[in-house]
C-alpha cells in the first residue's frame, strides 16, 4: 500500500494544547499569580477567536514559543507584548487581567485565641499577641499588635529598649509613665502615643497600680 504525503497548512496548525480539552478553572479561574492569570486569559481569547499559535505569531511578530510560554506562565509578558496581542485579538489590554485577583489580607482573632509570646505560657508575662502570624503585607510592612496588661508583679517582664519602625500605644485602663529618650509622657485611659521606635523607650512606672493598653509595632521589611 502506498501513502501519498500531505502538506499541512502552517496557518491551521494547532499545538497539542489546542487539541486537548482543558478542565474548567476552579473558583472562576481567579488567581493571585499575575503570570498565570495573563496566560489563562490569553489562551482563552486566542481559542475563542480561532487563532492558532502560528497564526497569532504571524500577526504579532512574536514567536510561537514566546506565546506558548506566556500562556503557560513560563514567561512574563511585557507591556509591548500585551499590546501586540491585544491588537491582534482585537480586545482591550485589560482583558488579560480578567482572571487576576488582587490579594487582600484579613485576620480574625477570637478573644479565646489570643497568643502568649512565650512558648511555656508563663502567666507572669504581660503581653498577649493579637495576631497568629504578623508576617509581611503586600506593601512590605509588618504589623504586630499586642494587648499588654502591666502590674507591679510583671512590670520587669515587659521588654523595653530600642527597636526599629514605628510604635503606637493606646491606653485602655489605668495609667503609666512612658519614657521616650529624655522625655516622659503621662498616659491615662483614652490617651495614645505614636513614636519612632529607633529611640530608647519603655515604661518608666505605673501610676495607678495597673496599666492596660493596646500596643502596635509597625515596621518595613526590606527584601
Amino acid at each position: 500500500m502506498q501513502f501519498e504525503p500531505r502538506m499541512m497548512d502552517d496557518v491551521s496548525f494547532q499545538s497539542i494544547d489546542d487539541l486537548t480539552p482543558s478542565a474548567p478553572p476552579q473558583d472562576g479561574g481567579l488567581t493571585g499569580n499575575l503570570e498565570v492569570a495573563i496566560g489563562r486569559a490569553l489562551r482563552e481569547l486566542r481559542r475563542e477567536r480561532g487563532e492558532t499559535l502560528t497564526s497569532l505569531a504571524e500577526q504579532t511578530g512574536l514567536s510561537n514559543s514566546m506565546i506558548s510560554r506566556v500562556e503557560h506562565a513560563q514567561a512574563s509578558a511585557s507591556l509591548t507584548t500585551l499590546q501586540l496581542l491585544s491588537e491582534a485579538l482585537d480586545v482591550p489590554i485589560t482583558s488579560f487581567l480578567k482572571y487576576y485577583k488582587e490579594r487582600f489580607e484579613t485576620q480574625h482573632i477570637k478573644a479565646s485565641e489570643m497568643l502568649h509570646p512565650e512558648s511555656d505560657g508563663a502567666e507572669s508575662s504581660p503581653r498577649f499577641r493579637l495576631s497568629r502570624n504578623a508576617g509581611v503585607t503586600k506593601y512590605g510592612v509588618s504589623i504586630e499588635p499586642s494587648l499588654v496588661t502591666l502590674s507591679k508583679e510583671n512590670l520587669r517582664n515587659y521588654a523595653t529598649g530600642r527597636d526599629f519602625g514605628m510604635g503606637f500605644i493606646y491606653m485602655l485602663e489605668g495609667g503609666m509613665d512612658y519614657t521616650y529618650g529624655k522625655e516622659c509622657f503621662k498616659l491615662d485611659a483614652g490617651d495614645s502615643l505614636i513614636f519612632d521606635a529607633d529611640m530608647n523607650h519603655g515604661v518608666g512606672g505605673l501610676r495607678k497600680g495597673v496599666a492596660k493598653f493596646l500596643e502596635i509595632a509597625v515596621f518595613s521589611v526590606k527584601e
